[in-house]
């Protein structure tokens, strides 16, 4: 098990994801994790997705 911290911002963005995408939150952060890229200047993004169930 991890925990994970956001920020306020990226709080209420993943909120926004789950009612939109009618996903708990959890699901959401999984597919999130799933699809990390770590760029060689340790830069980390998610390629852009659409949340499914």
């Amino acid at each position: 098990m991890a925990e994970l911290y956001l920020s306020a911002a990226a709080g209420r963005l993943v909120r926004g994801v789950v009612e939109r995408a009618g996903l708990e939150p959890v699901q959401v952060l999984a597919q999130l994790a799933e699809r990390v890229v770590v760029g060689e200047d340790g830069a980390v993004s998610v390629l852009p997705f659409l949340p499914s169930q």
